[in-house]
């Protein structure tokens, strides 16, 4: 894919469904996004992936 066909192609989702993503899509896509190209090779970047009963309660706390 081009990059002018990415950034045509692209979508913004406002709304999520309430299904789990498998945790193997998400390690896979922060394998290939930990090879991705940043500024200055800093990578500045920090995730922390959450599931179960800690995103809910990170959840909660926003609410709150």
């Amino acid at each position: 894919m081009h990059v002018d066909e990415a950034i045509r192609s692209r979508k913004s989702v406002r709304r999520f469904l309430p299904a789990s993503v498998p945790s193997s899509v998400v390690q896979h896509i922060l394998s290939v996004a930990a090879r991705a190209p940043s500024g200055n090779n800093l990578h500045p970047c920090h995730l922390y992936p959450l599931a179960g009963e800690p995103r809910q309660r990170l959840c909660d706390a926003f609410i709150e």
